[in-house]
């Protein structure tokens, strides 16, 4: 073979190679937290996990959809937002918010309702089991498992919507736009983000229902001290019964709150067993919402949330927030770190904006939000759940039709 011939091959196979390290690792460290604690630092290099990808393992490393298992929930005529799962007894368990009578992501003021559904597998058809877990108003479910076994649902609002005020629709679209949709509920139901309480001080809770029987029921109910609880209720069920609760308020003084573009805050609430009594503890470094937090195999935390741009704040670090997906982490639960390009790169998913397929093709969406990453027995991400709307969807005219998705995370 000529020199010049093997020189080249030996370049591409180098280009190759780099190219595969800076995509899952290979960035230069000293501690994991230069490894955004999605790898592990050895021998002065980011290794990546594999859910994580880049060469600092900043990112999400997601796997392409297969045709015909985007779409997970609901069924046909119907309209969800988000989803979370658990494994139990042998089935796959979803908790969505589903929009009463036929209606869509618009009427969610007054008909969301929190259903149970089940599948044989996590990115199946999930079909609707029994009655619903909480009738409307109840929205943005958040599940797990207590360490007494208990199955427990977080979620916003009280089920104390009137029939006579919620929508009749049909093919989940709603066909009124926002404004129209309120009209039904004769009242905004939707409150603002509440200003955080004083660290220490006792909160009157969330709203939970619960299941000792396991996913099928029957419910029963403790109801927070409001009719909406716990803002996007973001729970992390510790074994010795500890439950840390990260909920939405209003952002804190040193990022502008109430300015002209919305800015939202997480804090943390806790409580020594999911019944309560709950405890504000603190505000956290973490901006935005629809956030989902989970505990990994070393022990530390992992947050999934959006938000942004930031144009309304004063903070030099928000104005510079790219992207409106972002990660978070934290070694304690208590001290958190943002970071703001958590969308995956072109080679493993393209941006949230987009789900590419195992046949070559892409499904282009206009919005995906309300995350859930479901874990594997070895506590690693292996599945995303978000709440979807195709590029069909038309807030202003009421064509409002959404679902709910199911991606993998790479696990090799």
């Amino acid at each position: 073979m000529p020199l010049l011939l093997l020189l080249l091959l030996l370049l591409g196979l180098l280009a190759l190679v780099s190219a595969e390290a800076a995509q899952h690792g290979g960035a230069a460290c000293r501690t994991i937290e230069d490894c955004y604690l999605g790898g592990e630092c050895t021998a002065g290099l980011c290794v990546c996990d594999a859910w994580r990808t880049a060469a600092n393992c900043s990112q999400l490393n997601l796997l392409p959809v297969r045709p015909g298992h985007l779409q997970v929930y609901p069924e046909a005529g119907w309209s969800s937002w988000g989803a979370q799962v658990i494994f139990m007894n042998g089935k796959y368990h979803m908790f969505s918010s589903r929009f009463s009578n036929q209606c869509g992501l618009n009427s969610w003021w007054c008909n969301s309702e929190v259903m149970h559904a089940e599948s044989e597998i996590p990115d199946g058809l999930f079909r609707t089991e029994g009655a619903p877990v909480v009738l409307p108003f109840a929205h943005n479910p958040a599940v797990g498992v207590a360490a007494d076994g208990t199955l427990v649902v977080f979620h916003v609002g009280s089920g104390a919507v009137p029939g006579g005020k919620q929508g009749n629709c049909s093919g989940g679209i709603s066909r009124l736009n926002t404004n129209g949709t309120k009209a039904w509920c004769a009242a905004s139901l939707a409150a603002a983000a509440e200003q955080a309480p004083r660290a220490g001080q006792k909160w009157s809770g969330p709203n939970i229902a619960y299941s000792t029987s396991g996913a099928s029921g029957p419910w029963a109910a403790l109801n927070g001290g409001s009719s909406w609880g716990a803002d996007n209720p973001a729970p992390i069920f510790h074994e010795n019964g500890t439950v840390l609760l990260y909920a939405k308020f209003a952002c804190n003084q040193t990022v502008n709150p109430r300015s002209a573009t919305a800015c939202y805050q997480y804090g943390l609430l806790r409580a020594g067993n999911w019944r309560g009594p709950w405890t504000f503890v603190c505000m956290i470094e973490v901006f935005g919402e629809d956030v989902a937090a989970w505990q990994d195999q070393r022990g530390y935390y992992h947050m999934l949330l959006q938000g942004g741009p930031y144009t309304g704040t004063t903070s030099s670090y928000l104005k510079s927030c790219a992207g409106h997906y972002h990660l978070a982490h934290s070694k304690d639960g208590l001290e958190w770190t943002m970071h703001c390009h958590a969308a995956p790169t072109a080679e493993s998913g393209g941006g949230f904006s987009s789900f590419p397929l195992t046949n070559g093709s892409t499904v282009k969406v206009k919005r995906r939000e309300r995350h859930f990453v479901l874990l594997g027995p070895d506590k690693q991400p292996r599945w995303l759940y978000n709440g979807v709307a195709g590029q069909d969807y038309n807030k202003e005219t009421g064509q409002d039709h959404t679902y709910s998705s199911a991606q993998a995370f790479n696990t090799l």
